[in-house]
């Protein structure tokens, strides 16, 4: 497992990296939901922030498959 971690250490790094985005996507999603529910922004706002960070979070699905 080690020698696979050296060898492969950058495409490792990219794939940490990109997992930390999701996750940070994620938590960004839950706090525009807390804001909505809280009534702090519009309906309108709450969608268009949920659609952008959606279409952050699907991003590179293309380059996957």
């Amino acid at each position: 497992m080690e020698s696979i971690a050296k060898e492969h250490k950058t495409s490792i790094m990219i794939i940490e990296a990109r997992l930390t985005d999701k996750t940070l996507m994620k938590l960004e999603e839950q706090v525009v939901d807390k804001l909505y529910q809280r009534e702090i922004i519009t309906p309108k706002l709450h969608i268009k922030f949920t659609e952008e960070i959606e279409k952050g979070i699907l991003s590179d699905i293309d380059r996957v498959f």
